[in-house]
């Protein structure tokens, strides 16, 4: 899986197979872990929601957090950025919560 810019958009393009995975995203970042990328944060440019796939082109967090990533002084960042313990910050329905990014599962309840 590898990242192409198309206009104000990006597509992750499967070079196996040949073809564009998903719709197409507005914002799109790198995960890593140990240096190596695993997978990607993106925002769904027709929901405008965020959801993580892994390097295989697996969707392992659904398209439906209004933010995925860090937060620092309560504003979330997306940028490129390494994980640990495979867990993040997510934003839904003005509230917080932490999800586990190969499973999916919720760590810490939004509230």
């Amino acid at each position: 899986m590898t990242v192409i810019k198309d206009g104000d958009t990006y597509l992750l393009y499967d070079y196996k197979n040949a073809q564009a995975t998903f719709d197409p995203f507005s914002e799109i970042s790198s995960v890593k872990k140990d240096g190596k990328v695993v997978g990607f944060i993106a925002k769904n440019e027709k929901t405008e929601k965020y959801g993580y796939i892994d390097v295989r082109g697996n969707i392992k967090v659904k398209f439906e957090y209004d933010s995925l990533g860090i937060i620092n002084n309560g504003k979330t960042y997306d940028y490129s950025y390494n994980v640990n313990n495979n867990v993040i910050v997510a934003s839904k329905n003005k509230k917080y919560g932490v999800i586990n990014l190969t499973k999916g599962a919720t760590v810490l309840d939004f509230k």
